[in-house]
């Protein structure tokens, strides 16, 4: 996991991987999707959604942005992510 992020939730739920986290840089979730898509140990997992928003919050010093995440695949075979994600 790339410095900036950090993870608060795992699932893998009947063959499904979610990960819920917090970013202060959403740009390096891109490069670390690659690295996920290129890693063994999440073989047959294809991104399905992805949702992204901007945090506020009084404990963030001033200037300081975080984004929260939540990455969902397709189970290994299935169809598209349920209804409610965004591509």
């Amino acid at each position: 996991v790339p410095a900036p992020v950090w993870l608060t939730e795992l699932r893998l739920l009947e063959g499904r991987l979610e990960l819920t986290g917090m970013t202060l840089q959403p740009q390096a979730l891109n490069p670390w999707l690659a690295e996920l898509a290129d890693d063994p140990r999440t073989a047959g997992q294809r991104l399905a959604a992805v949702k992204l928003e901007r945090r506020v919050s009084p404990d963030m010093p001033a200037g300081v942005e975080a984004w929260s995440f939540n990455l969902v695949s397709t189970a290994p075979g299935a169809g598209p992510a349920s209804p409610g994600g965004t591509r």
